[in-house]
């Protein structure tokens, strides 16, 4: 996937011109000028800098402050509830970093990639390029099997296809994965930092900020806090750190496309796919908050460069759009939201068990293997109204 041209992804460095014939379909289609104009007069896409701005500064100055007070050797229990807050506060980081990568935040490229770096790199400790190279391919090929790759893993299993294909002990765990996961919830993060590291040291040439930065961020927890705390309770500090933003990200992640429908290799039209695929979460205007604006999924996928903390105002306008044109707007609460998640991965792991012993008797398929490719620094940020 090095060298893959996406003839699907109309913004961002990676949009080319393989992308014309969708981009040209959709300007076509009035539907969608419809939605947009609605929402444009909804001020859904008015300059949001300043807000960014302040929610940027209160970020990293949370963050900073957490870490500061771990770094002042203070009692036990206050370095570990610091280290919460800053656990859940990177992750709040590296979600602004998201927006940023969308063009919600601005479009000058260099502001993107200094917000990338700053809240993705040194902050979370992930390589900004990585991330939103992975998720131009995650939103324009949204749950589909073979350029998702929110879908593609070795170990675990979204579709019957990647239930199908397992082999060795991504099969054993495939098979086991809807009790083996939530055990794994506090490692997603690391599981992030090291496809990340492994993309940007494929990717070097391109990616030197990126690999400066992620040292940066593990020296800053590790050494020079160990210098001031002791291995043991910089250490510490960073596992809690991290564990928080794992099971953080794991509230907020697979409700949004986990048990939606999957593809293969039909050509949908983009709203078609982006409203099929996405699941929304009925929340208070708190839930909104801790959810990041995510909570509103079809509208982000609908529109991924609109400020996500306006998302919710606008869920009226696009529920009625797909009402009026017959699209499967899904709103549930979040419990039923996580219930639907645990049942669709019960059901893959269920593929993958029944078909252990036919795999025991034939051939074993060769499993889906993915790699996202380089990213072009400097590319300009466009969206596509």
């Amino acid at each position: 996937m090095d060298e893959y041209e996406s003839p699907k992804i109309l913004a961002g460095p990676w949009s080319t011109a393989a992308a014309r014939p969708a981009m040209e379909a959709l300007r076509a289609d009035v539907r969608y000028r419809r939605l947009l104009d609605d929402l444009g007069r909804a001020g859904l896409f008015a300059p949001a800098g300043l807000a960014y701005a302040i929610r940027g500064a209160a970020i990293f100055t949370v963050y900073a402050c957490g870490y500061a007070l771990i770094a002042a050797d203070v009692a036990w229990w206050l370095s570990m509830l610091a280290a919460v807050v800053v656990g859940m506060t990177h992750i709040r980081g590296n979600f602004l970093a998201h927006d940023a990568a969308h063009g919600a935040a601005t479009k000058r490229p260099v502001l993107v990639e200094c917000m990338g770096q700053v809240f993705d790199s040194l902050l979370g400790g992930y390589a900004f390029h990585c991330f939103r190279r992975a998720h131009d391919l995650h939103h324009y090929h949204c749950n589909e099997i073979h350029f998702d790759p929110d879908t593609i893993s070795p170990w675990f299993s979204v579709n019957a296809h990647s239930a199908s294909t397992k082999v060795g002990f991504g099969q054993w765990l495939s098979a086991r994965q809807f009790w083996v996961l939530p055990m794994l919830f506090p490692l997603w993060a690391f599981a992030f930092r090291i496809d990340a590291l492994a993309y940007a040291m494929r990717n070097w040439r391109n990616c030197t900020t990126d690999l400066v930065l992620v040292v940066v961020h593990h020296v800053l927890w590790l050494p020079v806090l160990a210098s001031s705390v002791g291995w043991i309770t910089a250490l510490t500090a960073y596992l809690v750190m991290s564990g928080v933003a794992g099971i953080y990200l794991a509230a907020i992640i697979p409700v949004n496309h986990v048990g939606m429908p999957h593809w293969g290799a039909e050509d949908l039209p983009f709203v078609e796919q982006q409203v099929a695929a996405s699941r929304n979460i009925a929340t208070s205007a708190l839930g909104s908050w801790l959810f990041l604006g995510l909570d509103s999924q079809v509208e982000h996928h609908l529109v991924p460069w609109a400020p996500h903390f306006r998302l919710r105002s606008v869920r009226t306008i696009v529920k009625q759009f797909c009402a009026d044109y017959d699209l499967p707007y899904e709103e549930v609460s979040y419990v039923l939201a996580f219930k639907q998640v645990f049942q669709h991965l019960t059901a893959m792991a269920s593929v993958t068990r029944d078909l252990t012993q036919v795999d025991e008797r034939t051939a074993k398929p060769e499993r889906t293997r993915f790699r996202v490719s380089r990213v072009p620094v400097g590319s300009r940020v466009r969206t596509f109204h």
